[in-house]
């Protein structure tokens, strides 16, 4: 038997019952955006950074790019492509030591919050990075949700679910925050001088916050649903948040090799 292959998309083709036969013929790439009904689906973002949209002006002003606005502070850090690894990575590095700056998807006033926790709302937000040097005393970073605060590595976002290295310098906390409703495990994550690991956190449909380090769940970091901070956060319009990387690093340099951040619609 002759062999076969694909010449072109895998095209989506409605069921018995006609659902989704508006949609007959599209790439089935686009429906898994929006879902077969038009209402579900998963919105993402994902970078190998090959190619890197946002800015990368370290400076006192601001910048919007790309979709990403940055907010950097005197002799702050810059952003780059990196070189010396294989497949495309994104370096921040400190000018100085006090090199610091903030990267949000989205800022207030320039463009909307659009991420919000919802139980029933699958979420993840995971990245493969490492630290040129190990972090140790004020280093500081900040990755995940939050509404927009400038500086949210020290003026902590007042609604929000992140990774954030507030009680150890080089170990992640995972933490939850509506107002003063706070619920954070500590010490989640590690960080290592120069060596890559995979990290992040994922929101499963019940609503639990479950963390990872390089394929494995630490479970001592489990937030369950109804926790302080997530049960006021669930489903409220009015706290939705946006996506930010932020921290004040020296002179160091942190390189993410691939950054996904994804919702259920």
């Amino acid at each position: 038997m002759a062999g076969s292959a694909l010449s072109g998309p895998i095209l989506f083709r409605p069921d018995s019952d006609g659902v989704g036969a508006g949609f007959n013929n599209l790439p089935l790439g686009i429906i898994q955006s929006f879902g077969v009904d038009g209402i579900s689906g998963v919105d993402y973002y994902f970078n190998h950074f090959h190619k890197w949209e946002g800015p990368t002006a370290a400076t006192v002003t601001t910048g919007l790019l790309g979709g990403w606005f940055m907010v950097t502070e005197t002799n702050g850090w810059a952003i780059a492509l990196g070189t010396g690894d294989r497949g495309g990575t994104l370096a921040f590095t400190g000018i100085t030591t006090a090199g610091a700056g903030s990267l949000h998807m989205g800022q207030t006033a320039v463009l909307p919050n659009t991420w919000g926790y919802t139980v029933g709302k699958r979420m993840w937000m995971f990245t493969r990075m490492k630290v040129s040097a190990d972090f140790a005393g004020t280093a500081q970073w900040f990755m995940g949700f939050g509404t927009a605060v400038a500086v949210p590595y020290t003026t902590v976002p007042t609604n929000g679910l992140f990774l954030r290295n507030a009680t150890t310098a080089a170990k992640l906390d995972i933490s939850a925050n509506e107002g003063s409703n706070i619920t954070t495990k500590t010490n989640a994550i590690t960080l290592a001088a120069t060596v890559y690991t995979v990290i992040g956190f994922y929101v499963d449909s019940a609503g639990n916050v479950h963390v990872y380090q390089d394929g494995t769940e630490i479970t001592a970091a489990l937030i369950a649903v109804g926790s302080t901070g997530l049960a006021t956060l669930n489903g409220d319009a009015t706290k939705l948040m946006q996506f930010m990387i932020a921290g004040a690093i020296e002179t160091k340099v942190v390189t993410l090799d691939w950054l996904l951040v994804a919702q259920e619609n």
